[in-house]
């Protein structure tokens, strides 16, 4: 039991890291399509004299917002899904106790939105 509760974790952060991956590619790309769908608005900001420093990071502070509320959507689900699993009494569960670690996930949270 304490073989598959470990290859069952295991598989679990796996799925967790290429999740992470796949955020952040997504992340990237709706920064690039952001700029691309938008180019009208960058001309017309930049012959309204804004510097180009200035349209960036209004597309920076854009994708900033779109990863904080994905991040925080993501905490939400995974500290519920984790109690419906602990509550739920199947047998790879068996032992584990519903409780959220808030300094990891803390630490995780700050990771995440560092640039």
């Amino acid at each position: 039991a304490v073989s598959q509760s470990s290859g069952f974790c295991t598989l679990m952060q796996q799925f967790g890291g290429a999740g992470l991956l796949i955020a952040g590619a997504g992340v990237g790309v709706l920064m690039l399509r952001g700029v691309r769908e938008r180019g009208c608005e960058v001309g017309v900001l930049r012959s309204l004299g804004f510097q180009p420093r200035s349209v960036a990071r209004t597309f920076v502070f854009e994708a900033g917002v779109v990863a904080t509320l994905g991040v925080a959507i993501g905490v939400v689900i995974a500290i519920v899904a984790c109690y419906v699993l602990a509550i739920s009494g199947a047998d790879f569960a068996e032992g584990f106790s519903a409780g959220v670690p808030v300094a990891e996930v803390a630490l995780i949270v700050a990771i995440a939105l560092v640039p």
